[in-house]
């Protein structure tokens, strides 16, 4: 394949995002914007047969029914039920609710919804959490995590900033196909019983600003760009092991260089003994933006990443996806982190399409997920920050 060797600036007008809150009130200009013209659709009120057809449960999530208990009800006569049980083995739990409904074309056209709510009830004396992530034809937006109070109804307000809604190669947007709920696991093993009620979107008419989102020439993701400092992800399975994420300039060379600062919670299985791979990766609206079909099997795909000495992560490894969810590429030993410097992770596409099936077809060229993970460990939480994942031409 030929190198295109000029400059390789990737600029994408596309149209204003919120961010997620918990409680009644609403976030970000866009929907202070539209606070006096949204219109309410009640997707689901999980009342009949039909409403939980809509409805589709993972990894070990237990039993989801319909129940008529007016002390479980938000809104109308019946809820939810949701019995969580999961077993860590089998990943985080989930529940799917499908926005990809025949002739309801409202509920997937997030160019028009702003937010959406839903009720919950947990039944358990303990405190739980709930993280929520909007899925789309290809993409995805940030997720957003809330905390629900033992005993007591809480109002999940997941806001949709639609300036970083995912988009193809002619600028069209993608249909948001459902939202997914990830699920924790009792720190007790046991089974415990939340409630849903009256899951809705909210739309609006009114117009929003249009924004630009750029790559610089070979950039991937360097964190520089405003925009970056909203689609911060980490992988979407290992529920309680998933790390924080913040913009940082800790340990910056250079002025107005920020930073990717992971700090990863430590867990009670070390790796070797079976404990889980969570991990980070670049949000797949960035993806969508650039053109893997520019580069040789020379070519080099690369990151900088800064452990620390007193606390910093001990190792990572990378694994590359396709469109098709495909693993295309994985490490096998682990790249040992030095500590208390900066070093850069390099790999060939050379190297990414020797593993791959195909690899004209489904290999580098048709990168669709590009994942950083670390193992399980131990004893105190651990940091590390990641800078400027790009290509190199060699």
């Amino acid at each position: 394949m030929k190198k295109r060797l000029g400059i390789f600036l990737t600029a994408i007008t596309i149209l204003p995002l919120a961010t997620a809150c918990v409680g009644g009130g609403t976030n970000g200009a866009d929907n202070a914007e539209n606070a006096d013209t949204l219109q309410k659709i009640v997707v689901n009120d999980f009342e009949n047969s039909a409403d939980m057809g809509m409805l589709l449960i993972g990894n070990k999530l237990g039993k989801v029914s319909l129940q008529e208990n007016a002390d479980y009800v938000k809104a109308g006569g019946r809820s939810a039920k949701l019995s969580v049980t999961g077993q860590a083995s089998f990943g985080t739990p989930y529940l799917y609710q499908t926005f990809d409904i025949p002739d309801r074309e409202e509920y997937s056209d997030f160019t028009k919804n702003v937010k959406m709510t839903l009720w919950v009830y947990n039944d358990d004396a303990e405190v739980h959490s709930l993280r929520a992530e909007y899925r789309f034809a290809a993409g995805t937006l940030g997720s957003t995590e809330i905390e629900l109070g033992a005993k007591e109804w809480t109002m999940l307000n997941y806001e949709i900033d639609r300036q970083y809604l995912p988009f193809d190669a002619n600028g069209d947007y993608y249909s948001c196909l459902g939202v997914y709920f990830y699920f924790d696991i009792s720190a007790s093993g046991s089974a415990y019983d939340l409630y849903f009620d009256e899951l809705s979107l909210y739309r609006t008419e009114k117009g929003f600003n249009k924004s630009v989102m750029f790559l610089d020439e070979h950039e991937i993701c360097s964190f520089d760009h405003a925009y970056q400092h909203s689609l911060l992800t980490v992988t979407d399975d290992y529920f309680d092991l998933q790390a924080s994420l913040s913009i940082s300039q800790d340990y910056a060379e250079r002025d107005r260089d920020f930073n990717l600062k992971v700090s990863a919670p430590a867990g009670s299985t070390p790796f070797l003994n079976g404990g889980g791979w969570p991990g980070i990766e670049i949000n797949q609206t960035i993806l969508e933006m650039f053109d893997f079909s520019n580069y040789d099997d020379s070519d080099e795909f690369c990151f900088d990443v800064y452990s620390p000495k007193e606390n910093g992560l001990d190792y990572v490894w990378v694994t590359f996806r396709n469109s098709q969810n495909w693993e295309v590429f994985k490490d096998g030993p682990a790249r040992v982190l030095t500590k208390g410097q900066w070093q850069t992770i390099r790999i060939s596409v050379g190297e990414i399409n020797a593993t791959a099936e195909r690899p004209e077809e489904y290999g580098f060229i048709d990168t669709a997920r590009i994942m950083v993970r670390w193992g399980e460990f131990v004893g105190e939480d651990r940091v590390a920050y990641f800078n400027n994942f790009r290509m190199e031409l060699k």
